[in-house]
């Protein structure tokens, strides 16, 4: 716990030193409303990682879309430093082995955006070992290695019209105008429920196996919309950090937070 809150601290101070640095560059940007355009900054693991967290701090009904949105962060990352013969095979990005040397690129192909000539192989190594800890975290802690997560982007007007897998239901005039209305990620459920099946009364189990799939979360997005760039900031988070009250019923239950988890499962 002692070296957990040394790191903590370390972190804080850092931040604290490159902040200054940083409101300057946003200031310097902001007038021009133009974000830069050199490949340093085009390529980004927040710039691929910031739209998903945005997009479904939302209570729509967003669950099928998060294997499609995933899929494409995993294959984003991966191509900067994958071989292309494994990034452009029926390999299963959940399934790929990144310990495997011969799917990894040699340091001077890795893609980082930068054309620094000190230490440049070093460094293009770091920056390939930091893009493959981020896509095994990925994996980890993300539903992508579910079947489940799969199976149900079926639900995605997107995925479900493609002719590999469609049926009559989504070959039909019906649906086709369906799917020009929607708008992208809009109300799912309405779109299912109202305009395609009540086109379709014969169709019995298709409505049961939606319902199931409708009270799936697809994440806290009341809480995490709090934290989020998107300006819907929640009510407690207006006074600032300096309102927060710290109590100790608070601090020891954020210490045994990781035994309740251990707990439940």
């Amino acid at each position: 716990m002692y070296q957990r809150g040394v790191l903590i601290m370390c972190i804080v101070e850092h931040t604290v030193s490159v902040l200054p640095y940083v409101e300057k560059y946003v200031q310097d940007v902001k007038p021009n409303k133009k974000s830069p355009t050199c490949n340093s900054f085009k390529i980004s693991f927040a710039a691929d990682l910031e739209p998903f967290p945005t997009i479904f701090q939302s209570e729509l009904f967003l669950v099928p879309f998060v294997y499609g949105s995933l899929f494409s962060i995993m294959q984003t990352v991966m191509s900067r430093f994958v071989t292309p013969e494994v990034i452009g095979s029926t390999v299963y990005v959940a399934t790929l082995d990144l310990q495997m040397k011969a799917n990894i690129l040699p340091a001077n192909k890795i893609e980082i955006g930068s054309q620094l000539t000190l230490c440049v192989l070093e460094f293009r190594q770091d920056c390939c070992n930091a893009m493959i800890v981020l896509c095994q975290k990925l994996l980890e802690q993300s539903p992508l290695k579910f079947k489940l997560t799969k199976g149900i982007s079926c639900c995605d007007p997107a995925v479900a019209k493609q002719p590999a897998i469609r049926n009559a239901l989504c070959d039909s005039d019906v649906f086709t105008e369906a799917v020009k209305s929607l708008q992208t990620m809009g109300k799912l459920d309405h779109f299912w429920m109202q305009n395609i099946l009540l086109s379709f009364l014969d169709i019995q189990e298709l409505p049961k196996f939606l319902k199931m799939i409708y009270i799936i979360s697809h994440g806290n997005a009341a809480l995490e919309r709090g934290f989020s760039i998107n300006k819907e900031l929640v009510e407690n988070l207006h006074g600032g950090i300096e309102s927060v009250v710290v109590t100790k019923k608070r601090i020891h239950s954020a210490r045994n937070a990781h035994a309740r988890y251990v707990e439940v499962l």
